[in-house]
């Protein structure tokens, strides 16, 4: 009997391991299964019970990552979606070889939760002057792609074409980069950067000109002509030598730039607001 216990104890835990795996495999499924059914809050309850029981199994950072993408697509629960799409990127990192696509899939997800500047082509904003509303200025831009994503803008003084061209953005480690030109990175400037808090603050230049942004509130409410929009980042942008005024750009999520205004010291007024937006048919 003694020398047929080593034999039993290797069967019994190659049972045990074929039983765990089996499991892991039904509960993946299952939680799979009701994410295409379209029962979400089961879906994402189920995911996070897979990362928890099999924190060491490359899934788990799949199971966060869709998790995390649930609460942000279709709950629209942003802090929540962003704390499991990090914990996707950590354990994705952590995990190596099998985890690997889910850690990059997620770091990229979280700049969009939400996403402050979609760049889909076929997107159109149109801007006024808050002034007159449209009278004095009127501004169109249109998302393209191509190889590098850009907007195209018309600017009008009345009915008079007065400028045109292009703007250049690309997202790239954790940053919304605007430039002139495609790829030139040297001479753009960083328009967003993350993480998208209150007191965010970084360097950047525009033109020749130092400038320093900061995210003053990461939670704005504006009404604007094209509506009211909630959960705005506010970001000031100040050059080196101006010290008495800067501007801030509140952006809409999945909109984008809503309201632009000119502040200083104990004041803050409207310079250009959002007249309509369009997504593609």
């Amino acid at each position: 009997m003694s020398a047929g216990r080593p034999g039993f104890a290797a069967l019994a835990a190659a049972s045990a391991l074929f039983l765990s795996s089996c499991g892991a495999n039904a509960r993946f499924e299952r939680a799979v299964a009701a994410e295409k059914r379209g029962v979400y809050p089961r879906a994402a309850e189920l995911y996070q019970d897979f990362s928890r029981r099999y924190d060491r199994d490359p899934r788990s950072a799949e199971a966060l990552y869709r998790a995390g993408k649930i609460y942000q697509t279709q709950f629209r629960r942003y802090a929540e979606a962003r704390a499991l799409l990090e914990s996707a990127a950590r354990r994705g990192h952590a995990l190596g070889p099998g985890a690997e696509l889910w850690m990059r899939l997620a770091r990229e997800a979280v700049f969009h939760c939400p996403d402050y500047f979609p760049m889909r082509p076929g997107l159109k904003w149109t801007f006024v002057d808050s002034e007159t509303g449209g009278k004095n200025m009127t501004q169109t831009l249109t998302g393209e792609g191509g190889e590098s994503y850009h907007v195209s803008f018309q600017i009008y003084a009345g009915k008079n074409l007065v400028q045109s061209g292009k703007k250049f953005y690309l997202k790239e480690n954790w940053q919304l980069f605007e430039t002139a030109r495609p790829g030139v990175l040297k001479d753009a400037v960083v328009v967003l950067k993350y993480p998208f808090e209150k007191g965010q603050s970084w360097d950047s230049r525009r033109g020749n000109q130092p400038v320093r942004l900061q995210i003053d509130d990461a939670d704005a409410a504006v009404e604007v002509l094209a509506g009211r929009f909630a959960h705005c980042l506010k970001v000031r942008e100040q050059f080196a030598q101006a010290a008495a005024s800067w501007k801030y750009d509140y952006f809409a999520p999945g909109v984008g730039r809503v309201l632009t205004t000119v502040a200083g010291p104990g004041f803050e007024h409207r310079n250009s607001e959002l007249l309509s937006f369009e997504e593609p048919k």
